[in-house]
């Protein structure tokens, strides 16, 4: 951050690239190729890291959180889970 800039100036200007990122490859980023976890990745956690949340969850504030499977899109895990249990709704 800018010494010259306030936290709340701070905040602006980052979510003012958020948008402006999103902006420059709109029809990206609302294709069916996008996924959440790339939304994640890309403009949740640093929305909240300019509120200044700590997402490192790697940090001493958070010795118990464990890292979660943002590699899995959630529509993975549909798929995965309807594999797994196919058997019982066969009929």
């Amino acid at each position: 951050m800018s010494p010259t800039l306030t936290p709340r100036q701070h905040f602006e200007q980052q979510v003012a690239q958020l948008v402006e990122k999103f902006n420059r490859q709109r029809a990206h980023y609302l294709s069916t190729a996008y996924n959440e976890t790339d939304v994640r990745a890309e403009f949740i956690d640093p929305l909240f890291e300019a509120l200044g949340w700590d997402l490192n969850i790697n940090s001493s504030r958070w010795p118990t959180v464990k890292p979660c499977a943002n590699a899995c899109s959630a529509r993975q895990r549909a798929l995965q889970y309807r594999a797994k249990h196919a058997s019982q709704y066969r009929a």
